[in-house]
């Protein structure tokens, strides 16, 4: 978790990484496999974000918003690998009363 102070509003910042991997035997491995678990993962992180920020007294919340998603495949012959990297990113700001 990074800590960035600006001027009155204490903020921190965290992120998931969330790696999917998928390999199979020779040139049997989809990136449509890897892309459907990538749904889900949003999918299941989308609903959390939906909950109201104000159960969290003081606080302000941006929740888990998808910052960037990767491919990658590898191979080496027998089989490939496939992985998918989802980083989400959490900003809470904490609200100052003055």
């Amino acid at each position: 978790m990074g800590d960035a102070r600006t001027g009155n509003c204490p903020s921190s910042d965290c992120t998931i990484l969330a790696d999917i991997v998928w390999q199979a035997q020779g040139n049997l491995a989809r990136t449509s496999e890897v892309n459907h678990i990538a749904s889900q993962v949003i999918e299941a992180l989308s609903a959390l974000n939906a909950r109201p920020t104000n159960d969290l007294g003081g606080f302000e919340v941006n929740r888990h918003y998808l910052e960037s998603s990767n491919t990658l495949n590898e191979s080496n012959g027998s089989h490939v690998i496939i992985r998918r990297l989802l980083r989400f990113r959490d900003l809470v700001f904490e609200t100052v009363t003055t």
